[in-house]
């Protein structure tokens, strides 16, 4: 016999003709469920509130006992929350689902997953992502943002990407913004730079080219120096400018040109000279203010490299320059006190007079006389002379630091390569700085070896070089530097690649090469030829004007 189970009608409410109709709250068997709202036809229908077991619910409207229409789900085991539109129980339509980290996504819905057009913050990918879906991804065109800090206030900035997007993915064409500055225009693979594009670094450099996995294909690895001569220096005549090109190439020597905009500095320097501690030259260098360099060759330090083109000097200084470039060749004017009458040769050893003498008895000074030799009534005046010579040699240094309120030309300004170029025209070496410590070294190194020289020689040829005397002091004042321009010696050239921030953090390799400064070449000038007299052609004009 079978037993009777009593059954109890779970729900209390409205009814009408037995049926449930109206407003009434039921609780399912199983326990799991339990509604609360209106009904219609027995069916839930209308405004109620689905709860379940776990603390989950749903509330907003139905329609013949199923979810549809708009509401609010709450999930409790993962404490999302979303509020929009449903169809039969899932999401679809409008409507916004919010996460427990903060993270919000506000647009179109279709059988419980993101499609068609929303607006995603991510607080995980710490981003915000607005456009297309498809299936719960991104994909189709789209913008993205980050980080979400940015989008705070309007002052703050962030990276950017708008274009196209597929499998949650950057694919196809886009363009990057950073928020350094930095902008990528061109193709993308798998969230990666891929393909064609240029990028246009924040430094100012740009690249236009292929692109692998983020990287470009090829990029420069170091400088290199391009002379006329193809030799490893360059030679310069001094007060002369001279031009500079570089080139940007990799590993093999092939010029990148799809790398343009790298800013490169082009200096020089000067052999670093080492002095011993405790003499005022070290101390010297102690208290400078740059710091040697090392170079392939030797350290330097820093010297002056100006692209301006000091004006020339007034005509009268340039002739009296020539004047004393020409002072060898010729011998010293005599004053009174060197006539011959009164000074003796010095082939006779002071006795007497020259061989001959003209008819008044007084000899005419002519290029073949011999050289007058000290007399007892003239050695106070040519000790004078020899003393000039020697001055005019030590004082050098001293005559540079009165120069010392000068202010140095310019600097050559940094340039930005073009396809891999670069170049500097009429650039040269500028005056020393005051006091610039290896042409100090220098300077006091030569007079230390003037000094042990003078010293061995003694006073026994002091008298023969009177006259000879005077003759080096206007050389030695001929080869003093001239202060208008960079002595005569070796200098360091040295490109650097001074890109900031680097390009893809790699920095070139900096190029140096040596400069030979040298002196002028002295070009004799020519003598004017007169034309000869022609007696018959000056009565042939004289006749013609009777």
């Amino acid at each position: 016999m079978a037993t009777k189970v009593e059954r109890r009608d779970k729900y209390s409410g409205d009814k009408h003709k037995c049926i449930r109709e109206g407003v009434g709250s039921y609780e399912y068997d199983n326990k799991f469920f339990k509604y609360e709202g209106q009904w219609k036809n027995g069916k839930k229908h209308g405004t109620g509130k689905l709860t379940f077991q776990d603390g989950s619910y749903y509330e907003g409207t139905f329609v013949g006992g199923e979810i549809t229409g708009f509401g609010t789900r709450y999930f409790a085991v993962s404490g999302c929350k979303y509020q929009g539109q449903f169809v039969k129980g899932e999401f679809h339509g409008k409507g916004r689902m919010l996460w427990p980290d903060g993270s919000i996504y506000e647009g179109q819905w279709e059988n419980n997953r993101r499609q068609g057009f929303g607006v995603m913050k991510s607080v995980k990918e710490n981003c915000m992502y607005k456009g297309s879906y498809v299936m719960n991804k991104r994909q189709g065109q789209g913008t993205m943002i980050y980080p979400l800090s940015c989008l705070k206030s309007l002052q703050s900035k962030g990276d950017r990407y708008d274009g196209d997007w597929l499998n949650d993915m950057r694919n196809g064409d886009g363009d990057m913004k950073f928020v350094d500055g930095t902008v990528y225009e061109g193709q993308f693979v798998d969230d990666s730079f891929n393909g064609e594009g240029v990028m246009r670094h924040c430094s100012g450099l740009m690249y236009r080219g292929l692109w692998f996995n983020g990287n470009p294909t090829v990029l420069p690895s170091r400088i290199v120096i391009i002379t006329s001569t193809g030799k490893d220096c360059i030679e310069v005549v001094q007060g002369q400018p001279f031009n500079i090109s570089i080139q940007c190439v990799d590993s093999n020597g092939t010029i990148i040109e799809a790398d343009s905009g790298r800013e490169i500095r082009i200096s020089a320097g000067f052999k670093h000279l080492q002095a011993k501690k405790g003499t005022a030259i070290f101390d010297l260098i102690e208290e400078y203010e740059e710091k040697p360099m090392n170079t392939p060759y030797y350290p330097v330090l820093q010297y002056p490299l100006t692209d301006f083109l000091a004006e020339e000097e007034k005509a009268e200084e340039d002739l009296k320059e020539e004047n004393d470039d020409t002072f060898d060749d010729q011998e010293p004017a005599r004053s009174a006190e060197d006539d011959p009458k009164d000074t003796p040769s010095l082939e006779e050893g002071g006795e007497g007079k020259g061989e001959t003498e003209g008819e008044g008895g007084e000899q005419p000074n002519t290029p073949g006389d011999r050289l007058p030799t000290a007399g007892e009534g003239t050695l106070e005046r040519q000790n004078s002379i020899i003393s000039i010579a020697e001055t005019t040699i030590s004082m050098a240094p001293e005559a540079v630091d009165t120069k010392d309120s000068r202010p140095l030309p310019p600097p050559v300004a940094n340039k930005r390569t073009e396809k891999g170029l670069c170049e500097w025209t009429n650039i040269m070496l500028a005056p020393a700085p005051p006091r610039f410590p290896p042409f100090v070294a220098m300077d006091e190194e030569e007079r230390k070896i003037r000094a042990r020289q003078d010293k061995q020689d003694g006073l026994k040829n002091r008298k023969q070089r009177s006259v000879i005397g005077l003759i080096e002091a206007k050389r030695m004042k001929r080869l003093l530097p001239d202060e208008r321009f960079a002595r005569i010696g070796e200098y360091v050239l040295m490109i650097h690649d001074i890109t900031s921030p680097p390009f893809m953090e790699q920095t070139l390799e900096p190029a140096f090469i040596l400069v030979k400064h040298l002196r002028p070449k002295r070009e004799k000038k020519p003598k004017e030829v007169k034309p000869k007299w022609d007696t018959s052609k000056f009565i042939e004009q004289g006749m013609v004007r009777s």
